[in-house]
């Protein structure tokens, strides 16, 4: 998933800023769905469920039930290096991908999520739009 966009060259920063345009993309996706407490609910259990591995990620699940700290995960991210940031990137966007399909079903899952993935796996990349 970050594999593809994240050309050598990239940066952790760079990466971050993937990750969070990708959840952004999903919220948008979803909110009309789940409603925004409902994505919400699902991104903090997926902070929890990626903590153990990545326990900086663990620091940002004490957010209001009603609130995304997407920039408090682009700053974990971002302070990571390249390979971390790309492994912890693809951990919580799974998780996250799992965890909606545990609760919709896995076919549900994919009609809603289709039009993140296809956008992100045809996007530029980073490195295409950096100077």
């Amino acid at each position: 998933m970050l594999e593809n966009r994240a050309a050598p060259g990239i940066d952790s920063t760079a990466i971050a800023d993937t990750v969070v345009e990708i959840f952004r993309q999903i919220e948008l996706a979803l909110a009309p769905v789940l409603g925004p407490l409902g994505v919400a609910a699902l991104y903090k259990r997926t902070l929890y469920l990626t903590s153990p591995a990545h326990r900086d990620l663990a620091a940002h699940q004490n957010v209001a039930p009603s609130a995304l700290a997407v920039d408090t995960l682009h700053a974990a991210l971002a302070k990571r290096s390249r390979t971390d940031a790309i492994a912890a990137g693809t951990d919580f966007l799974l998780t996250f991908q799992q965890l909606l399909a545990t609760l919709v079903g896995r076919s549900l899952t994919e009609r809603l999520l289709r039009s993140v993935w296809n956008h992100s796996s045809s996007g530029t990349s980073a490195q295409d739009t950096t100077p």
